[in-house]
């Protein structure tokens, strides 16, 4: 973790990184695709199949716990716990 840092704070890191860009990210393509060959991947595939709220972005809140919700035109106002004074929302 230590080395990682120093390449951070140092810019070994960065121009590594502009590097393998510059060549078509060879290294970063191996790596994501050993990623992606891992049995991990299996095993994350099933359980994010058995929790439908899981799938952020594919699914609305809504959809998946049947709430249902009208818009309202009115202004909603909430008590702030912080200060004490009253937002809108």
């Amino acid at each position: 973790m230590k080395q990682i840092l120093t390449e951070i704070q140092d810019g070994t890191f960065a121009a590594e990184w502009i590097l393998e860009n510059e060549i078509g990210r060879p290294r970063y393509r191996e790596l994501r695709d050993a990623g992606k060959k891992h049995p991990i991947e299996d095993i994350g595939k099933k359980l994010r199949a058995m929790m439908p709220f899981v799938s952020a972005g594919k699914q609305k809140v809504s959809e998946v716990s049947g709430e249902t919700r009208t818009k309202c035109s009115s202004v909603s106002r909430h008590r702030s716990r912080e200060n004490g004074r009253t937002a809108e929302r």
